[in-house]
């Protein structure tokens, strides 16, 4: 079944904040995911979307919250070929919260090569973080290994400050998958737990 019929609906709780949120895509997360896990070659080149998005909200239910929004377009191609350029991404996300004096803006736009089930990403964007303005850059990668399982990691440098970002997402039991996220932001750390469940449209 094709990914242009799915529609994912989140659900992800930020431990260090305490911050509950809801997101949903049309398979944002789960992209390479599904792709190298339940799609062969043919298959894959036969998927008719090129489109995806993500759209995303966290709040304490007090003053604070974040939201962000979220695209990636990619060529059609084989995943056992290299293509140089393979996916494009843009988003805008915004935090704010009061309580632990943390206002965060990024917009961004990047580019992946895909290899195999192995991605390298580079990204570039302009962030407020409080009283800081940057323009930055970051690069990172993510892969799957031979359980369904993948793994990512960023790290970025916008003059100020440094970002890091880890995550983990795998297939808990069959339209139900599991996302670990852990990032980094100057001296700010946030831990996101979350679960996706995917609808077959």
């Amino acid at each position: 079944m094709s990914l242009a019929r799915r529609l994912s609906i989140g659900a992800n709780y930020e431990v260090f904040n305490a911050m509950f949120g809801m997101a949903f895509s049309n398979g944002y997360d789960e992209l390479t995911f599904l792709r190298s896990v339940e799609m062969g070659a043919g298959r894959y080149e036969s998927f008719t979307k090129r489109l995806f998005y993500k759209m995303n909200l966290q709040t304490n239910f007090h003053q604070d919250y974040s939201f962000g929004l979220h695209f990636k377009w990619r060529y059609p191609f084989a995943p056992q070929h290299f293509r140089p350029f393979s996916m494009f991404s843009a988003g805008y996300s915004q935090s704010h919260y009061p309580s632990k004096d943390f206002t965060h803006r990024d917009v961004y736009v990047s580019a992946s090569t895909v290899l195999d089930y192995t991605a390298l990403t580079v990204s570039t964007g302009y962030q407020t973080l409080n009283d800081f303005r940057n323009w930055g850059v970051s690069a990172g990668f993510y892969t799957r290994f031979k359980i369904p399982v993948s793994i990512g990691l960023t790290t970025g440098y916008y003059v100020d400050y440094l970002t890091y970002s880890i995550f983990l997402h795998g297939r808990l039991y069959r339209n139900i998958h599991y996302r670990l996220t852990y990032d980094r932001i100057d001296t700010f750390n946030f831990f996101s737990v979350g679960f996706n469940f995917i609808i077959y449209r």
